[in-house]
């Protein structure tokens, strides 16, 4: 999914500031109009214009402040995303609770379930962690600028019948 946008400031260490310049929304490449059934819809509700939406995405082209820009994000990156955060910490918290349930006596079973499920949890939690660190500036996982809009350019999306 592309989205234009404006660069208002530069950083550092490769990312830039962006403010969306055209209303967010979906690709439409689902046929479904809304988006919702692959996640774009919500994503480009992240760069609809508000008050003071600012986003910060990854520069590969060496954009200045007042570059019009068009972003780009990775086809999958959203479920990517869902499936690290909320499928893998169930089953880490599930898993730790019947491992638990397993390795107890009787007696003991139901207390050490609830261990089991909160190491699984604290363990899940780090993992999230780390791999958020590690795809920060990932562009599989970030908005990133693929390119510039020369002034003057017209963007037509493709209206679907």
């Amino acid at each position: 999914m592309e989205i234009q946008a404006s660069v208002i400031q530069v950083d550092p260490d490769g990312g830039v500031w962006v403010t969306a310049q055209a209303e967010g929304g979906s690709c439409h490449s689902c046929g479904s109009g809304s988006g919702s059934s692959c996640g774009s819809g919500n994503i480009g509700r992240m760069f609809a214009p508000k008050q003071d939406n600012r986003y910060r995405v990854i520069d590969t082209i060496g954009c200045r402040p007042g570059d019009e820009v068009m972003i780009d994000i990775k086809d999958g990156s959203v479920l990517r995303g869902a499936m690290i955060v909320y499928i893998m910490p169930l089953i880490l918290v599930f898993g730790g609770a019947l491992l638990g349930n397993d390795l107890a006596s009787a007696p003991f079973a139901d207390t050490a379930a609830i261990f089991g499920a909160s190491g699984g949890f604290v363990v899940a939690t780090l993992l999230v962690w780390l791999m958020n660190r590690r795809a920060g500036n990932d562009p599989r996982y970030q908005p990133t600028i693929v390119r510039r809009i020369s002034r003057g350019f017209v963007m037509m999306k493709e209206i679907k019948s």
